[in-house]
């Protein structure tokens, strides 16, 4: 009889596991956010497969041609923006939101030695499946700001932003 409810137990937990992972509004899957942040921090090194994760996750990717232009760009602008404010030193998580269970934004600073670089991706779940939508980086520090404390101020008291 023991075994029988503690079978019985372990099934119900189980299931109630498992209705909670399939449930869409639980909360973003934590795999979306680490590849973010290797993105951010592989492009950031210079390493070219930051790029090619961040093409096998796109929606629509571009051509091979298209492709090949956006990475030798990013890779030039990375360049001299290492050259001009000095190594990388680490990314770190800003800001995530999410719209119903359909997008998530997961906003990231690359923070070098002089400056800094705003990194966002913004995920998209049509069905079951989540895919890259958009992906950026600049060094507009003001906008970031005005996003966080907007957000902030519109949230309902007692509760965290997002």
């Amino acid at each position: 009889m023991y075994k029988l409810l503690l079978a019985m137990g372990l099934l119900a937990g189980l299931l109630s596991i498992a209705a909670r992972a399939n449930d869409s509004t639980s909360a973003p899957p934590v795999d979306l956010r680490r590849l973010s942040e290797e993105i951010v921090s592989l492009a950031s090194r210079g390493e070219s497969n930051g790029f090619t994760m961040l093409r096998q996750q796109e929606i629509a990717p571009a051509s091979d041609e298209e492709w090949a232009t956006v990475v030798q760009n990013c890779e030039r602008e990375l360049r001299a923006f290492q050259e001009k404010f000095g190594r990388f030193r680490g990314a770190e998580l800003v800001d995530e939101r999410n719209i119903k269970s359909t997008f998530r934004r997961y906003t990231y600073i690359a923070k070098y030695e002089k400056n800094a670089l705003v990194w966002t991706f913004v995920f998209y779940r049509p069905s079951d499946t989540w895919k890259l939508h958009s992906w950026n980086f600049n060094q507009n520090l003001d906008l970031l700001f005005r996003s966080i404390l907007t957000s902030d101020a519109t949230a309902p008291r007692g509760k965290p932003a997002g």
